[in-house]
């Protein structure tokens, strides 16, 4: 009777335990998508509109401290070795091009559905600014964040791989995603998050993550540039 009653109460400790895990997890991820949110809210509340270069781009600058204020606040990456990394591997090298070129595909075509007729291009030095710190930036920012820092932590908290992966990624395709643009013209940022997940369990190594993250950045800001370097 003894042992049930302190079986009985483990279990329960268990439970509050994975619930609390479940609770800190959601809400660190939860704290970027929220900042961006409120940001853009903000922009909308001040100027009216979305989307103008100018007030994008400190929208961007705002977001992205906030995402590395988030990291170092909780935990400082310690599971992060950023120094004495060996060198870089070219089989995963290369996967990591290709699959950032094919997330790139994937995010043109979506574009293409959600925006009939548009064509991305820089219209003036903001936009220009926000596009190189688009390509520079996010990619170390967020791969900090989303993969070596949360991915570790969840898995630190007995998560299984399925779990974070699908957790993760749809925290990133939130955080990305705003309402005044279609669902599915984000979707490349759920897959790109599926597959920076999967290297880094594959390789433990955060640099193939930013690598394939930033083809897919630099890709993106180089098309919307040509139009402006020949205009």
């Amino acid at each position: 009777m003894e042992e049930g009653v302190l079986n009985l109460f483990h279990d329960s400790q268990d439970d509050m335990k994975k619930a609390i895990n479940w609770l800190t997890a959601v809400l660190f991820l939860a704290l970027p998508a929220l900042a961006t949110l409120v940001i853009v809210h903000i922009i909308y509340t001040l100027f009216g509109h979305f989307y103008n270069e100018k007030e994008t781009l400190l929208y961007f600058i705002v977001s992205q401290l906030s995402v590395l204020a988030t990291v170092f606040a909780f935990r400082n990456i310690q599971s992060m070795a950023f120094m004495n990394l060996p060198k870089l591997r070219l089989r995963p090298t290369m996967i990591s091009i290709a699959l950032g070129l094919a997330v790139w595909a994937m995010a043109a075509i979506l574009y293409t559905f959600a925006y009939p007729g548009a064509h991305p291009r820089i219209r003036n030095n903001y936009a220009l600014c926000l596009s190189v710190m688009f390509f520079l930036v996010s990619p170390i920012v967020e791969e900090m964040f989303f993969r070596g820092w949360m991915l570790c932590y969840m898995e630190s908290k007995s998560f299984s791989k399925p779990t974070i992966i699908l957790t993760i990624s749809t925290m990133f395709y939130l955080y990305h995603w705003t309402p005044v643009i279609p669902f599915y013209s984000c979707l490349d940022t759920f897959a790109l998050s599926v597959l920076t997940c999967c290297m880094f369990f594959k390789t433990r190594d955060i640099r193939y993550c930013i690598l394939m993250h930033f083809v897919l950045n630099f890709m993106n800001s180089l098309i919307a540039f040509i139009p402006y370097l020949i205009s």
